[in-house]
């Protein structure tokens, strides 16, 4: 893992890899049992999860400690 300083990254806990995308997340089979059934809701839980996030962090930028115009370059 690398980052750089001031970049203010936030990694998230989730990620979805997804092996021969060709065969997988067929748009018109939407039925529960479907064989990639199993990714779908690994998709939308990462994606819920990110939501979390946004909603989270944007309560912090609105925050009085996150000062950007005082400390628009970090440290």
């Amino acid at each position: 893992m690398s980052s750089y300083k001031n970049t203010k990254i936030c990694y998230l806990p989730d990620h979805v890899i997804i092996r021969d995308i060709e065969n997988v997340l067929d748009t018109h089979d939407l039925t529960t049992d479907a064989p990639d059934s199993h990714i779908k809701n690994r998709i939308d839980r990462s994606l819920d999860v990110l939501l979390r996030y946004t909603a989270a962090l944007s309560e912090m930028r609105k925050h009085s400690t996150v000062d950007l115009m005082q400390h628009a370059h970090g440290m």
